[in-house]
């Protein structure tokens, strides 16, 4: 397994984790909430920025915009 898959699954089971707090009741401070925002931008950049490798590699360079 690849570090990048190693650290993917670590902050999905983290996530998991938290889903599990909120079902007993936890709460989400307006802190960690605005992490919680910056933390899915994150991800979905990288989600697609490696789609956009990944089509690009596929077609052999060539983009359709």
């Amino acid at each position: 397994m690849s570090k990048e898959e190693e650290y993917l699954k670590q902050i999905i089971s983290s996530c998991e984790l938290i889903l599990d707090d909120m079902e007993q009741g936890g709460k989400v401070s307006q802190g960690n909430f605005n992490m919680l925002g910056y933390c899915d931008g994150i991800m979905f950049r990288m989600q697609q920025e490696i789609s956009k490798d990944l089509k690009r590699e596929s077609t052999g360079g060539r983009t359709n915009a």
